[in-house]
C-alpha cells in the first residue's frame, strides 16, 4: 500500500520539469533570517539531479499524457505536461489524480470526481500563462 500527498506529487512533477528534485520550503515571513537570531535555521536537504535519460523518458510520457487521458489539462498556448491516475482510498472510494506542469509551475490535483485534469486546466488557464 503506497500513500503519497499532493504536495509530494507536485514535487515529483517539478523535478521532472526542471531535472532536479528540490525539497519544499515553508515560507513564514517574506524577510531574510536575522543573523543575530538565537536559533539558526536548519538547512534543507540538498537538491537531487535526475538522470538525463530518465528525465527525457518522463518528459515524453507526460507530454503524451496531455494528448490522451489528461487532455483537459491543456490550457493556453504554452505546453502542458502531465499524467492522470485513478486510485481507491481506504473506503474504496475512487480518487483521481492529475500531476503535471506548465512552464515553471508544477501542480498535483487529487479529486473525488473524474475531472482532476480539467481542474488543472482551469487553474493553468486562469494564470494567463504564455510561458
Amino acid at each position: 500500500n503506497v500513500e503519497v500527498s499532493p504536495l509530494s506529487m507536485a514535487l515529483v512533477a517539478g523535478a521532472v520539469a526542471s531535472g532536479t528534485w528540490r525539497p519544499p520550503v515553508l515560507v513564514t515571513a517574506p524577510s531574510t533570517p536575522d543573523p543575530a537570531a538565537a536559533v539558526v535555521p536548519v538547512a534543507p536537504p540538498k537538491p537531487v539531479a535526475l538522470s538525463p535519460a530518465v528525465r527525457k523518458t518522463l518528459v515524453a510520457m507526460m507530454r503524451a499524457g496531455v494528448g490522451g487521458s489528461a487532455r483537459a489539462a491543456q490550457a493556453g498556448s504554452s505546453k502542458v505536461y502531465g499524467v492522470t491516475a485513478t486510485v481507491n482510498d481506504e473506503d474504496k472510494q475512487q480518487l483521481n489524480w492529475f500531476v503535471g506542469w506548465q512552464g515553471d509551475l508544477a501542480v498535483a490535483v487529487l479529486a473525488k470526481s473524474p475531472d482532476a485534469a480539467a481542474v488543472a486546466g482551469r487553474f493553468f488557464g486562469g494564470l494567463g500563462n504564455s510561458q
